[in-house]
């Protein structure tokens, strides 16, 4: 399966609408996702509160349905683009937003670098 071209990179990027929609296509298949050492740890650090768990069910869950937030940048390599998806998550106590830091890499996959609660309490 081919990628598909977005934008001209690295100096011209996608524009989000169709950036999210690559992301959430891809989202739908757990194979096409690479979980980064920082998003497991950051998983790891969250563990202990139940009802505030960042894992990656949550992450896929923000990729298939969130947004892009800010700027959509050029990755470290020809083709890759990287932006930060944000979704609102579900808890006990109400909803908090989750940011997903993302890399569209070559071979149509997902390479998430960095997941993060987005508001501050």
């Amino acid at each position: 399966m081919k990628s598909p071209v977005l934008g001209k990179w690295p100096n011209t990027p996608p524009k989000a609408y169709r950036f999210i929609q690559v992301i959430r296509s891809l989202a739908q298949h757990s194979e096409r996702v690479i979980w980064g050492t920082h998003a497991l740890k950051r998983f790891k650090q969250r563990d202990s509160r139940s009802d505030l768990d960042l894992n990656p069910a949550v992450a896929r869950r923000v990729l298939r349905t969130g947004d892009i937030e800010g700027k959509i940048t050029a990755g470290d390599n020809s083709g890759e683009w990287k932006a930060k998806v944000i979704g609102p998550v579900s808890h006990d106590r109400g909803a908090r937003n989750v940011g997903v830091v993302v890399i569209q890499l070559s071979g149509n996959r997902l390479f998430v670098k960095s997941v993060e609660w987005e508001d501050k309490r």
